[in-house]
């Protein structure tokens, strides 16, 4: 997310206190891993889960159902509004964030199983978080390069691939301008209503 330091991006109203600025920072950290973990395209192998809706939000009064944002089950209805694509929901599972230098290491992928993420994982991360931290989000899943680049090539198994890159972490960390100034706005707003004005 190079796209010019975090206190070049932020307003002057948020630079006055360290709080305000751990808030917007924070906001917008998750705001981006959202916009990461969306579900996209989907291969859903489990028919069962699909149709009981695993992954979906509450349903919304047109009827539509929106993806969870506090728990994504293990699969996703197809044609989701992101652009991870999700099998057995592993490569989303895998997404570990951490404060500091430390990043985690790759594990392979599971023979066979569903898995969930839960955002809240998120928030204890960056609960504790200095501003002067570096906050570091890293898919662990051994493939997750290969999704978000594409590869071309047989693998170490001898399969031949021929995909494209979906840059699901790059268009999201695009965002991030847009993201903090929203951020700012809404931090400022909610200081402006418990001031009354």
């Amino acid at each position: 997310m190079a796209q010019g330091s975090f206190s070049a991006q932020i307003s002057d109203w948020v630079k006055d206190t360290k709080e305000r600025a751990v808030t917007v920072r924070n906001g917008s950290t998750q705001a981006i891993i959202e916009i990461m973990q969306e579900p996209g395209p989907s291969r859903a192998t489990t028919a069962a889960a699909v149709s009981t809706g695993a992954g979906l939000g509450k349903v919304k009064k047109d009827g539509s159902r929106g993806v969870s944002k506090r728990a994504f089950g293990p699969v996703a209805a197809s044609g989701g509004g992101g652009r991870l694509p999700v099998d057995t929901g592993f490569l989303r599972a895998s997404l570990q964030v951490s404060i500091g230098e430390t990043i985690p290491a790759l594990v392979e992928t599971p023979k066979e199983g569903s898995f969930s993420w839960d955002s809240g994982d998120v928030t204890l991360a960056l609960e504790g978080a200095e501003l002067s931290d570096t906050v570091i989000a890293v898919y662990t899943a051994a493939y997750a390069r290969r999704i978000e680049y594409g590869f071309k090539g047989k693998d170490s198994l001898g399969r031949e691939y021929s995909q494209a890159g979906t840059r699901f972490v790059a268009l999201a960390a695009q965002r991030w301008p847009q993201v903090v100034e929203q951020e700012c706005a809404k931090a400022k707003a909610s200081v402006d209503s418990r001031a009354g004005g």
